[in-house]
């Protein structure tokens, strides 16, 4: 064997073994960057689980007693007495806005701001 074949064989051999070494080190940093992931996953979720649990209390605390349910069906059914109390001019901005004006226009015709205008059309389509 000459020796140009001999330098090739060891220079493959040793670009070889960097290779393997350079994988090896990138198979351990990611697997120590997939441990600190997961456990900083886990204490998000413990967080979150916490969070929650401490939310949904708060939320009953907040809310206080619920409502009749059969006062609430009889609210529902009975729009029609709900619209009669709706001032006219909250009917007459509805009946703008079914008729196709935006809030500028509805602002022109009533004489207010364009925000009011917004306001009132937000309310008017709630109501609807």
């Amino acid at each position: 064997m000459d020796q140009a074949m001999l330098f090739v064989m060891w220079f493959l051999t040793g670009f070889c073994v960097l290779v393997s070494s350079g994988s090896l080190l990138l198979v351990l940093w990611q697997q120590s960057s997939l441990k600190s992931l997961r456990r900083t996953v886990a204490a998000l979720e413990d967080k979150a689980a916490a969070g929650s649990a401490e939310f949904s209390d708060a939320a009953a605390k907040a809310a206080g007693p619920r409502p009749d349910r059969s006062l609430l069906q009889q609210r529902f059914a009975n729009r029609e007495a709900a619209s009669s109390r709706v001032p006219e001019k909250y009917r007459y901005v509805a009946r703008l806005a079914r008729s196709g004006l935006g809030a500028e226009e509805v602002a022109d015709v009533l004489d207010v701001s364009v925000n009011e205008a917004e306001q009132m059309l937000s309310l008017a389509r709630a109501s609807a």
